[in-house]
């Protein structure tokens, strides 16, 4: 079976939480997330062959001529249902440890590369990528599911180390997560309280300041830049002049 992407439907997002359905497939695909982890959830409607595949690859940034594209990467199946990597992006590595839950039957675990398996093969290493040599590659997770069946996808991350990304996984269900996540969410919004205005004038409102609050992102203890602990603040993509309008708002309310 080859790895290919599924196009979503009947999206619903909210703070913390997004949803959606994956088209010709009857799977419904939820995500959630906590301060250095995430939760996938995926529901199954019929009776089938389960695969989930994990892109450790994408940088994120997918627009025409702007792609964010790994530059070295070390990839490895530690179990049936565990996986790590260490991939460096903009210059700096992304750790993440992955793991599968919930499952009947014991799942079995491979690297793929380019949208095709790899059998055989517990490591995957490139030490030079180019944008002319670059192929997708992750690991994929494949087992039989009854429908009606639910599997957890967790994840965590860190910027120093693979160890400290499993410390980072998460440990609670999704809807615990979920709900935790909403909560911290609703608790930064209701800073600031919104009277009068249209229903429009007032969604525009509370848009822009979720937007607000998501970079420059907190990574306490986690810099990649120094060796020791302490505050860290960090932004991928621009800085500029959001010391005269967003920071102001932001370390003024929080």
């Amino acid at each position: 079976a080859s790895v290919q992407p599924r196009r979503s439907i009947n999206e619903r997002a909210g703070p913390g939480t997004y949803a959606c359905e994956l088209e010709d497939t009857g799977i419904t695909a939820e995500l959630t997330i906590t301060s250095r982890g995430a939760v996938h959830r995926y529901t199954f409607a019929q009776n089938c062959q389960a695969m989930i595949a994990l892109d450790l690859s994408h940088g994120g940034i997918a627009i025409e001529d702007g792609r964010t594209l790994p530059q070295r990467a070390h990839c490895r199946i530690d179990g049936a249902n565990t996986a790590q990597s260490e991939v460096v992006l903009e210059g700096v590595s992304l750790c993440t440890a992955a793991s599968l839950r919930y499952y009947d039957e014991e799942p079995t675990a491979c690297l793929w590369e380019d949208g095709q398996p790899i059998e055989d093969q517990e490591d995957l290493t490139h030490q030079y990528i180019r944008p002319s040599t670059f192929k997708p590659f992750g690991v994929l997770f494949s087992m039989p599911v009854k429908a009606g069946h639910q599997l957890e996808l967790r994840l965590g991350f860190s910027w120093r180390t693979v160890r400290k990304a499993r410390k980072h996984l998460p440990t609670r269900r999704f809807e615990v997560t979920s709900k935790r996540a909403a909560d911290r969410w609703s608790e930064r919004l209701d800073a600031i309280e919104v009277d009068g205005g249209t229903a429009a004038q007032r969604r525009v409102f509370r848009t822009s300041q979720y937007r607000c609050l998501i970079k420059p992102c907190e990574a306490k203890d986690e810099s990649p830049f120094w060796p020791w602990d302490g505050p860290f603040y960090f932004d991928m993509s621009t800085m500029w002049d959001i010391y005269k309008t967003q920071l102001p708002l932001a370390l003024s309310l929080y």
